[in-house]
């Protein structure tokens, strides 16, 4: 999700309010990677097996370096009226770790 605009984060206060108004808490998790890691990943086994459009490598790579120019897809900051919101650099970590973190969050709250 790209969280460059006033109008995303607006939408995400809209489904914290309405977790909320059930007594309930929802947490937002962004993930963050290099474009280097990006394009790595992209063309790994395991995501050409599961995501057939990205068997297509040059073409996908060429969209990641696109709109990595053309796109912000991260944060600057932390939205600051989202009361769980947790942002995890996931460059050098492995997706167990990075699901082992967000269990940790969880298990916080």
């Amino acid at each position: 999700m790209i969280l460059a605009k006033f109008d995303d984060v607006t939408y995400l206060e809209k489904i914290q309010a309405a977790f909320e108004a059930h007594q309930q808490s929802v947490v937002f998790v962004e993930l963050e990677t290099s474009l280097e890691e990006r394009l790595r990943r992209n063309c790994s086994e395991e995501r050409l097996i599961h995501k057939p459009l990205k068997r297509h490598v040059s073409i996908s790579e060429a969209e990641i370096v696109e709109t990595a120019t053309s796109c912000q897809f991260n944060t600057i900051q932390s939205p600051k009226d989202l009361h769980h919101y947790l942002k995890i650099d996931n460059t050098e970590r492995s997706a167990e770790e990075v699901a082992q973190w967000i269990t940790d969050y969880l298990l916080k709250l």
